[in-house]
Parts: C-alpha cells; structure tokens; sequence
C-alpha cells in the first residue's frame, strides 16, 4: 500500500472511505473522547501567524504531550458528536487557554517518533514479510530468539519493564497471559498490519534510547522480499501424508463430527488448513450440522405490533423536528430497549420491516433538512440566505451535497 492514497482521498470525495483506509474504525487503539490542543503553541500560533489553527499531531493517541510546552488538554468538541462533520475552528472558545501538566515519559518518548512518522514523505509500506524477517532479526538480537523459536516471556518483561500496565490498558494495549495477544503476533509471521503505537512500544523496548522511526522504517525496507517464504513440507512428502491426513480426518468426523474433531486434533486440523486446504474446506462443509432453530418462546407478531407502536409514537415525536439527528434504521433501534434483539429478529418480524422501508430517513432527505433548519435559522437572525452560509451552518460541504439535495438549494437560491 502506498502512503500517498490517503492524502488523494482526503483531497477528494472519498465518501468516508479514507477512514476504512486507515484502519481507523477496526484498530484497538481507541480514539479521544475530544480533540486535543496546546494552550501555548495556539498562544504561538496567533502572535506568529494572525489566527489560531489545529495541528495534526495533537489528535494522535498515545503522543499525548506537546514537545516544548507539557501535556495537550481536551477540548470542548466531542469527536463523535451528531455534527461531527462541522468544522470548527481552534479558538480559545473552544480551546480554553489553561495551564498545562508537565508531560509524562511515555507521552515524550512517543510524541518524539510520532513527529518523524507525519514529516516523513510518502512512501511504499514493507511488505508482511519484510516485517516478519525484522522482528525475527531483532529478537535475535536482543537475545530473545534460538533459530525459529521466539521467548515471548523474555520479551514480555523487557516491554512490561518499560511501559506500566496502567498505561498499556489505557491506550488499548494490554498484555493478558494467554498466546493470542498482540504482542506474540508481532514477533509471529505477519498476516496484518500493526498500528503505529504497537510498533512503537515494541522498538522502544528493545532498541537503544536513540532509536528513530524512520531509520528503522528505512532498514525494515531494504531487507530483501520473498526470501524468507519457504514450505517446511516438500512436495512428494506432502502428497503422501495428504492422502494419510485425509483418511485420519474422514474417521474423526464420522464418529465426532467438524467442532469437536478440531478441538481434539488441533494439530491435524491446522496441518490439512495450511497444506490441503481446498479439500479440507469442501469436505467439512459436507459434514457441518445445523443448529439453527426458530424461537418458539416468543410470540413474534404479537412483538411485531408492539415494537411497531413504539416505532410510530418516536416518528410522532420527532417527525417534525428539524434539528433532529438522522432517523436512520440504527437511530431508531438504539431509542428501543431492546434494539439488538430487535435488529436480529427482523425476518420474523414483517411491520417493523415495513416501518423502517417507508419512514428510515435517506441522506437526500436528512442533508434537505438540515438545509431548512439552517435556513431559517438565518432568516430568524437577520442574515442573508448564501450558499457558504447554509452549507457551513448545515455541517455540509459541496463534495458531500446529494444531487437532489443541491439541486434543491440551487432551486431556493435562484442559482
């Protein structure tokens, strides 16, 4: 993958694409409740520049400190309130200019490798592989590695030793005593990315205080590709324990059936998985059993004119409210009590289904009335009605206007 593409779909209509892009909405490293800020450096920015502005590197989580001043500060814009989508400018209304804690260690050492990775230039990404064979390298040379073999106790502790267990729990990384975590993955074959701040924690752990982020990206990058894959197994011998597995494996499902046949001969299941796959996978799907069974417990319609009721007095209510959020099918659900169950059961349930077909809110619909409640919000304070003036109130932008919605505002504007 290459660095650049997110900048060209921030750059265009990416129609929330950039944030799938980067990972933002799988990724165990949550984001802050608000955003963040420097009093000081905003102190800085008007004196130098005229105007206050936001920096990127105060909204990545884990560099929590600004460099030359002390900790950043929360300020009064949740991230994930109903008009997320409207800008608003840094201002001291809204980044109150207090005093600043003195910034932790782990904050600075993370912050420092943070502004080397947003000044770096554009770049191809290391293949899974390269990073296997880095991570395999340096565990060797760390003295935590034999040949093939990892001691992820041994690396356990040199990261534990380093960074508090309250602070890893606090930025999504916590290390529990089983095999899965993140931290043995790293050092495993990679078959996904890893986010920034592992990668961090992990090099600042292992590497000497004056490591660098892009030094080591530089060296992870020059290790050469595809020499590293290899098949343990040759292929005359693979043929023949094929052949041996397969039988091994139709006995064990005969008597034990697909699930409790893999519990119980892990090692066999992960074997015909890796070596044998497009067998393997037909045959159990020859030999899955079903278990699903309708609910007998409930009285479906009777639930399905309930639900229906409930539905129809929140679209009384809110129906004419024009500062109301979007009354899509999930906003409808989460004003329920019991929105998930709900949500699962909708093919026993025909008149809810029927309800959210005809009153759910499409974005056409939602965008025009957000342009009404910003109209007459206008008119109400004595402003005239212009397009940048409706669409900024509105929490619009031209790239996110519908063509019915745009063209309903050219019809309004005489434009």
């Amino acid at each position: 993958k290459v660095c650049s593409r997110p900048v060209e779909q921030m750059a265009g209509d990416s129609q929330g694409a950039i944030h799938l892009i980067l990972g933002v909405a799988a990724s165990r490293i949550k984001q802050s409740r608000a955003l963040r800020y420097c009093p000081q450096c905003l102190q800085n920015q008007r004196s130098g520049h005229g105007e206050y502005y936001w920096q990127r590197q105060w909204q990545v989580m884990g560099a929590d400190s600004c460099l030359v001043h002390g900790e950043l500060l929360e300020a009064n814009i949740e991230r994930h309130a109903y008009h997320r989508h409207q800008f608003v400018a840094a201002s001291p209304l809204v980044c109150p200019l207090l005093p600043q804690p003195v910034a932790d260690a782990h904050a600075i050492r993370i912050t420092r490798q943070v502004n080397a990775l947003l000044q770096r230039q554009p770049d191809t990404s290391p293949t899974f592989s390269q990073w296997s064979a880095f991570y395999h390298q340096l565990a060797n040379l760390v003295g935590c590695a034999k040949a093939k073999h990892v001691n992820h106790q041994t690396i356990h502790e040199l990261v534990m030793a380093r960074w508090s267990a309250d602070w890893l729990e606090q930025h999504g990384l916590a290390l529990h005593n089983d095999s899965g975590n993140w931290l043995q993955a790293i050092f495993r074959k990679h078959r996904k990315s890893f986010s920034y701040l592992e990668h961090i924690v992990v090099l600042d752990s292992l590497l000497p205080e004056s490591w660098d982020m892009v030094a080591v990206l530089d060296e992870v990058q020059s290790i050469p590709t595809g020499i590293y894959a290899f098949d343990p197994c040759p292929p005359d011998k693979k043929s023949g324990l094929s052949a041996e597995y397969r039988v091994r494996w139709q006995q064990l499902l005969e008597s034990h059936g697909v699930k409790q046949a893999r519990l119980s001969h892990q090692a066999l299941y992960a074997w015909l998985y890796r070596h044998d796959r497009s067998w393997f996978l037909q045959f159990n799907r020859q030999h899955h059993q079903g278990h699903a069974r309708d609910n007998l417990r409930v009285d479906w319609p009777k639930r399905d004119r309930m639900v229906c009721r409930q539905l129809l007095h929140i679209l009384d209510q809110h129906e004419l409210m024009l500062d109301s959020p979007q009354l899509s099918r999930n906003w409808y659900l989460s004003k329920l009590p019991s929105g998930a169950m709900i949500e699962k059961n909708l093919r026993s349930m025909p008149l809810t289904r029927l309800f959210f077909k005809r009153y759910c809110e499409d974005i056409t619909s939602y965008q025009i009335r957000r342009l009404a409640l910003a109209a007459r919000l206008l008119v109400q304070t004595g402003n005239s009605l212009r397009r940048w003036r409706l669409l900024r109130l509105a929490g619009l932008s031209d790239e996110r206007l519908t063509s019915l919605a745009d063209d309903l505002l050219r019809d309004v504007l005489g434009a």
